[in-house]
């Protein structure tokens, strides 16, 4: 998958030849964004540690994500552009070296780029096959 690539600091958009391939993965990173920005609570964290839940919370999550009355809803445009911006700026800061641990460098700045982190913790989790 292509947007593995650009969630990866070391390399972003680097390895694209393809200006139409490159714009196109450039999208789908942005409608990702949107999913996730609409889909999950709003709490970044990228922390190795699982956190402890009361069941009184668990059972909570649980309905919010089945029952349409709680879920969250955001402007489409507003929500987009948000994604966009977040992305573009992430695009823009300087890759990180080769011999980096994309993973660390994600749990140090998930606070800059929430969204894009939430793509690169579902995208990076993926094992190789």
């Amino acid at each position: 998958m292509r947007a593995t690539t650009v969630v990866d600091p070391r390399f972003k958009t680097a390895p694209f030849d393809d200006e139409e391939c490159r714009q196109h993965t450039l999208m789908y990173m942005v409608e990702a964004m949107e999913t996730v920005a609409t889909a999950t609570p709003s709490s970044p964290s990228l922390s190795p540690q699982p956190t402890a839940l009361s069941s009184v919370t668990s059972y909570a999550l649980i309905w919010s994500k089945l029952d349409p009355n709680t879920a969250t809803t955001a402007a489409p445009g507003r929500s987009r552009a948000a994604a966009q911006h977040e992305l573009d700026l992430y695009i823009a800061a300087p890759a990180i070296a080769r011999d980096q641990c994309p993973l660390r460098w994600w749990v140090a700045n998930v606070t800059s780029y929430p969204l894009v982190a939430k793509v690169a913790r579902r995208l990076l989790a993926i094992p190789a096959t």
